[in-house]
């Protein structure tokens, strides 16, 4: 999915469209509490987590989640990780191992609270410096500002929707141009996971970098509320 241009812009057009919506929103946020209370609660044997925001995407929740394992892992925890498998085709759960094709079947991906701050950062290749830059990711334009402000010449950008899975066209299009501009391919782990191995020839990952103010309380929030 594309995110409508009207979501974030504060022109009259661009406000006139989210309060033409307004009603329809509502109507889904009643849908969403309908569904709550007539869902029936599964119990799972284990501690379960939820990493969520309050925006369709582009807030660096896989990031995050990957830094919470790995400080939970080092807490003497062995966390494992439940995805949804957005438009994958395989009937789940599945476990998920090497031999599965990401993208072909298991699908790409307050008053009171306790507050912790993070910092992202995006660690660059040192091959790639002149680029051309492609994602499918919520927000481009922070992947791609993210790159210049490390150093990057970004001599082009590719954005496709969210959860894109790329064809064949498309990487002959970006390897066409990366080599007409004398440049590396680069995009971000995510979009980089959803390509088959022998699709990733030539093309670099810029890797979002998560790091949380207060490690250790993070931990110990995490272990006081799952009672560990």
């Amino acid at each position: 999915m594309t995110e409508p241009r009207f979501w974030r812009a504060q022109t009259l057009a661009a406000r006139a469209a989210r309060g033409a919506l307004y009603p329809a929103a509502v109507l889904y946020g009643a849908g969403q509490s309908l569904r709550r209370q007539l869902t029936t609660p599964v119990e799972a044997g284990v501690p379960v987590i939820c990493v969520g925001n309050a925006t369709v995407g582009g807030t660096g929740k896989t990031p995050f989640c990957l830094l919470l394992q790995k400080l939970l892992a080092a807490s003497g925890l062995a966390p494992t990780f439940l995805t949804r498998g957005y438009r994958g085709s395989m009937a789940g759960p599945v476990r998920v191992e090497a031999r599965h094709r990401a993208r072909a079947t298991l699908g790409p991906e307050a008053e009171g609270a306790i507050v912790f701050q993070t910092t992202v950062k995006i660690e660059v290749p040192a091959s790639a410096r002149r680029v051309v830059a492609f994602c499918g990711i919520a927000r481009p334009d922070r992947f791609f500002s993210a790159l210049e402000e490390n150093g990057c010449v970004v001599t082009a950008r590719a954005q496709f929707p969210d959860h894109h899975f790329f064809t064949a066209a498309d990487l002959q299009r970006l390897r066409a141009r990366a080599l007409k501009e004398g440049a590396v391919l680069i995009t971000t782990e995510k979009d980089l996971m959803r390509l088959a191995p022998g699709d990733r020839e030539g093309i670099v990952a810029a890797r979002h970098a998560v790091a949380v103010d207060d490690p250790h309380a993070l931990v110990r929030f995490v272990r006081d509320r799952i009672g560990h």
